[in-house]
């Protein structure tokens, strides 16, 4: 035993850590004459990736015309084969307003994307509107009907989020997983809560939710102590 303590404590002195004994590192040589690491992420705030572009209004055709060769790489692995190229905001911003072929382009995308913000807008408010009425209905189906659905849709997103051994399929698990699809695949509230401009209030979130928990309820009778858990939760 005592010779066993004897080789344990040798080899937690091996073991120590180095960095105790090491002398600090002072500045390198470029660092004493003023160089700094560039900042990446302040660095990308600057320029746009080719998929920016495309998203703006521009095409390959266009960003290599107008463009030509992109003002900086960007390698997210720190490979040539992750290598991004990168265009200055800066320039691009001025082509897009003095370039004919490109302001038409940009403008066109602005005033789809307007267009397409306008209209979810429009829908959220009717969404809203349909569940703070008191009008709503929520679709009937068979019991097991709704569990398949709404299992086959629990499993989708466990896979997707997590991705370890699927979870058993307890009744209480089934009837959980049953609100949960009911209420976004059959009742206006994901379009009612879906964030457009400025986050939705939380309150605001909440009534809209236990609105559509209880008109669950009142169709779905044996989701009623579901219900009831979650609305306390």
């Amino acid at each position: 035993m005592t010779h066993t303590r004897e080789i344990s404590s040798v080899q937690q002195q091996l073991d120590f850590p180095r960095a105790r004994y090491m002398v600090p590192r002072g500045p390198s040589l470029l660092e004493r004459l003023g160089f700094r690491k560039p900042d990446r992420e302040a660095h990308l705030a600057r320029h746009y990736t080719q998929e920016d572009l495309e998203a703006r209004g521009w095409d390959e055709e266009l960003i290599a015309v107008v463009l030509g060769e992109p003002d900086s790489w960007d390698y997210p692995d720190g490979t040539p084969e992750s290598s991004t190229q990168l265009y200055l905001i800066s320039r691009a911003a001025k082509s897009e307003r003095r370039d004919p072929r490109v302001m038409t382009r940009v403008h066109a995308v602005m005033l789809r994307d307007h267009r397409e913000h306008i209209a979810a807008l429009q829908q959220r408010e009717a969404a809203t509107a349909q569940i703070l009425d008191g009008e709503l209905e929520v679709e009937e189906m068979h019991r097991d009907e709704l569990e398949q659905h709404a299992w086959g849709h629990f499993l989708d997103e466990w896979d997707e989020r997590v991705g370890t051994e699927e979870p058993r399929a307890s009744e209480a698990a089934l009837m959980l997983a049953s609100v949960h699809w009911l209420r976004f695949a059959c009742t206006p509230y994901p379009a009612a809560t879906q964030e457009i401009g400025e986050p939705l209030d939380e309150a605001a979130r909440r009534r809209l939710n236990n609105i559509c928990l209880k008109a669950i309820a009142a169709s779905y009778p044996h989701l009623q102590d579901t219900v009831k858990a979650m609305l306390r939760g």
